[in-house]
């Protein structure tokens, strides 16, 4: 009886507290949403700003008028609620319909939440449903110095600018408003301006008039039905190039160096307007604006019709910004923040818990649309490097998340935050390929221009999405379309398919979840619905990207094709799909010999990406031995395209910062041999055929050869450099050469280095000579004591003394003991002992050797009491040192065993080519003597 009464006990309290749970999780929820009693329809908004040192005690403040539009959805409604932050409430007034006065309302009657921004205008005479009213509210706000609301910058410390960032929710801190994404409304606005400046605003500029004090006013147009987030203005003095209806604002230094974004904008604009059968102008806004500054927290922000970027992502100065990888970087962007006037804010996502409808379409089209206009630039092959390998790892790890939170679960300004994930852009994106490929491009197309004429001005939430999926879905699909959308969407992670050859000749999968740490907490029992492509060597149709069947998540296994038939088999055409393939090792055998076969056996380089990139990622956790990958990477001897090569420099970079300096020698040989017929193939100079996928291999392949000594691109990266600065090196090969030729270069090149550092005044450029400088090999305590001087700014000179140990690992250990040795000068030079013992550490995780260890610990052993609290930082990077030990150990011995056998193999055989040559020369010796 004393068991079942405690076991009564027990299931009482669980459900207590289950429901109570529930019941704090739900008026948390509560708490922070607004209701939806009632609705906004208009806002027409004055600010007058005052940045000028004339404006005495008011200036980095601004005046605020807003005239809100509403109506209630009830009857009896005796209270406004809406949100506002930061800001001085003076007056507020409410007027009916008609515009006559129904109540001046005492500031003492308003209600205030701190925690929520929630402000609570009570009425003395509740609302009529569905009659419009209108509130006043005039107010003083700030004008901050971070970058979030209503903010501030400068070129030259003097004349400062006004700019707005109101994403995600500090349009309350710019004027009281509803401000969710789903109270959606329409905007206008008056600015009050210095004269000597400009405003923008979203919409068209109507009329300017002169103001009695001096200064000028502003009418802007009414703009479309967007949610408060996308509002902007800004105030300064700008360039503005383009035309009536497109325009591109720049501070006036940028002058004829933007040619290529606004063309980009244009042919962007045509684009979407084409492709999405809705013009851009048809939505409502008829005016685009690009703005760009040069303080911003982000590349860019979509608000509709006034886009704000970071100006030098727009701009391309001669011989230093204007490389192929600086023009796709421009072009990605631009083409990324025009897709959200469709996908963003002309349809706006219900509610933040489903931001991934808000940033997969336009990172979808970065690439798919863009190729369409630019295919130089081969974003559609780049999709699976760019997007889908760049976002597996963190969705491997118990910090993941599903694209779709429950929207309970979203409420706090954190819990908002957490979803501006870059699994909102990478696996959403990936999410949306996956189903574009299923359902076929005819299909997809038609059912996003359906998504989108049907909420166009509205919020949807994932289920109208779903819907049109669905509704243009191709038959004879066997698979439960809510089973696949919910998987992918609600779920974390992804899978990884188990594929073997089984005795009845037949091919077996299995799934499991992917996980970097099998015993990080995640849940490992998850499964998914998986769309299956493949061909064999008998079809070799990598165009096929439609599923052939579904790998249900119900099922514990799957059968299908016939293995005795096939002399190979590829999984996941062109990657299509979102998740990784691990072959046993039969089937593991044949791929590698049919990746040696000339050719690669016509295997698409995206599945040799793919192939790459997922058994590099198996080596690093130990599902499989690095002899066996690395066996398989010789392939890559004969490999030239980019794509494959991209996973295999990255996975390089991993292990070979684990590598003790005797076993770099080893890795070395590795590389030359593997390197030597695609660097002959690309050469050291740029040439006409290069496409651009070339070039950025050519960078790669010589910085590695480079990096690792090679006699011939270390000689040819001096001379070249001794040669060539007069004549301006290629922007895109600049950084490989700087570097190469300073490694092992003389005393004049790292000089020469200096000298351009100082005279340059571009940062992007003083930053890539200072990354190169810092791959001096020689001349390690000159570059320490140009870094430590005057010549870089403090908050500059962490990075730059990063640059000198990860890019050379010759230089870990003389830049340790150069900087502990001086550790107290060091900290009144990075300006404290949190930076010092930061800087420290970041070096100590290049330790390979026990030895470095026990220095590092005898280091903070004798000085660790000079560093007070932030010895924490150093204790932990003990922590670090010993894990990265533990992980060499545990997987670098199959490797060097491979590369001993291999170099043996290799020196056998270089023996056998002589023993001819030797039997001859005997001949002729033993002729000789008799």
């Amino acid at each position: 009886m004393e068991l079942v009464s405690a076991l009564r006990q027990f299931f009482i309290g669980f459900l207590l507290f289950s429901f109570g749970d529930i019941v704090i999780k739900l008026t948390t929820a509560q708490h922070y949403r607004l209701s939806t009693d009632i609705l906004p329809d208009f806002y027409d908004i004055a600010i007058k700003p005052y940045l000028q040192e004339g404006d005495g005690t008011k200036q980095f403040t601004f005046d605020g008028e807003v005239n809100i539009t509403l109506h209630a959805e009830e009857n009896n409604v005796s209270k406004i609620t809406l949100h506002k932050a930061q800001l001085e409430i003076l007056y507020v007034i409410l007027y009916d319909s008609n515009g006559h006065l129904i109540e001046r309302i005492s500031i003492d009657r308003l209600q205030y939440e701190e925690l929520t921004n929630k402000l609570t205008v009570p009425v003395t005479s509740p609302l009529v449903m569905n009659q419009k009213y209108t509130i006043y509210f005039k107010y003083n706000g700030y004008i901050r110095n971070d970058m979030a609301g209503v903010y501030r910058a400068t070129y030259d410390g003097i004349n400062w600018y006004l700019l707005t960032q109101l994403h995600r929710i500090d349009a309350r801190t710019a004027f009281p408003c509803f401000d969710e994404p789903q109270l959606k409304a329409t905007f206008q606005m008056r600015i009050s301006r210095p004269k000597e400046y400009q405003s923008y605003f979203n919409t068209r500029l109507l009329r300017t008039t002169s103001d009695s004090d001096g200064r000028y006013t502003d009418y802007f147009e009414k703009s479309p039905r967007m949610s408060t987030y996308g509002v902007a203005f800004v105030v300064g003095d700008f360039l503005v190039e383009g035309s009536n209806d497109f325009k591109l604002i720049m501070h006036p230094k940028f002058k004829n160096k933007t040619n290529l974004t606004q063309e980009v904008a244009v042919k962007a604009i045509a684009a979407y307007d084409a492709y999405t059968q809705m013009s851009y102008k048809s939505m409502g806004n008829e005016i685009m604006q690009m703005l760009g500054v040069n303080r911003f927290p982000h590349s860019g922000m979509e608000n509709w019709g006034l886009i704000l970027y970071k100006d030098y992502l727009l701009a391309h100065e001669p011989h230093a910004t204007d490389g192929w990888a600086n023009k796709e970087r421009t072009v990605g962007l631009v083409t990324h923040e025009v897709a959200h006037m469709w996908f963003g804010d002309s349809v706006t996502h219900k509610w933040w818990s489903y931001f991934w409808l808000n940033e997969a379409f336009p990172t979808y089209y970065q690439h798919f649309l863009t190729h369409e206009i630019y295919p130089e630039y081969e974003l559609d092959k780049q999709f699976v490097l760019n997007e889908m390998h760049a976002i597996f790892d963190l969705d491997s790890t118990i910090n993941t998340q599903p694209l779709t939170s429950p929207e309970e679960s979203i409420q706090t300004p954190s819990e908002i935050g957490s979803k501006f994930s870059n699994l909102a852009y990478n696996k959403g994106a990936s999410f949306v390929r996956m189903i574009a490929n299923a359902m076929g491009k005819e299909n997809f197309d038609k059912a996003m221009r359906e998504y989108l004429k049907d909420n166009h001005l509205k919020n949807p939430a994932p289920e109208d999405l779903f819907k049109q999926w669905k509704q243009f879905w191709p038959a004879g699909h066997q698979v439960d379309l809510n089973q696949l959308f919910s998987d992918w969407t609600e779920q974390p992670g992804f899978p990884m398919i188990r594929i073997k050859a089984i005795n009845s000749g037949r091919y077996l999968l299995e799934q499991q979840r992917f996980l970097l740490d099998a015993q990080d907490g995640s849940d490992t029992t998850l499964k998914y619905t998986i769309p299956i492509t493949y061909t064999t060597n008998r079809e070799r149709n990598f165009e096929q990207l439609t599923p052939k069947f579904y790998f249900n998540k119900s099922m514990t296994q799957l059968e299908f094709g016939d293995s005795n038939a096939d002399e190979w088999i590829i999984l996941n055409l062109q990657q299509s799909n979102y998740h990784r393939v691990f072959y046993e090792t039969a089937l593991l055998d044949k791929l590698r010999k049919a990746f040696m076969a000339p050719k690669h056996s016509d295997i698409h380089e995206i599945n040799r990406a793919h192939m790459v990139d997922d058994l590099f990622t198996y080596g690093r956790i130990g599902l499989l031995g690095y002899d066996c990958i690395f066996e398989f990477m010789e392939y890559l001897a004969e490999e030239t395209a980019y794509l494959p090569w991209h996973p295999a420099f990255r996975a390089f970079e991993t292990i070979s910062q684990r590598l003790t300096l005797s076993e770099h020698g080893k890795f070395g040989e590795f590389l030359f041999e593997i390197l030597s017929k695609v660097y002959e193939h690309l050469g050291f100079h740029t040439n006409l055929k290069d496409s651009i996928l070339d070039i950025y291999n050519r960078n790669k392949v010589i910085t590695w050869l480079c990096k690792y000594h090679h006699r011939e691109c270390n000689q040819k990266a001096q001379s070249y450099f001794q040669t060539s600065l007069a004549t301006n090196v290629a922007t895109d090969f600049q950084e490989s050469l700087y570097c190469a030729a300073c490694r092992e270069g003389q005393y004049e090149i790292y000089l020469a280095l200096t000298n351009l550092y100082k005279a340059e005044t571009l940062d992007s450029q003083r930053e890539k000579l200072m990354r190169a400088m810092g791959c001096t090999q020689h001349f390690v305590g000159n570059h320490l004591d140009f870094i430590l001087g005057d010549n870089v700014k403090q908050e500059e000179k962490p990075e730059a003394l990063a640059n000198l140990y990860t890019q050379t690992p010759e230089n870990v250990e003389p830049v340790y003991h150069l900087l502990t040795d001086s550790v107290e000068q060091l900290e009144i030079i990075l300006g404290g002992w949190s930076s010092t013992a930061n800087v420290i550490s970041d070096i100590a995780n290049y330790f390979t050797t026990q030895d470095q260890l026990d220095m590092h610990k005898q280091f903070i052993a004798a000085k660790g009491h000079l560093f007070g609290s932030s010895v924490s930082i150093l204790e932990n990077s003990i922590k670090t040192v010993e894990k990265n030990l533990l992980w060499s150990q545990k997987h670098l011995g199959k490797l060097f065993e491979y590369l001993d056998q291999r170099n043996g193999a290799i020196s056998l055989r270089g023996l056998g080519s002589l023993v001819p040559l030797l039997l001859a020369v005997m001949v002729k010796l033993l002729f000789f003597i008799f």
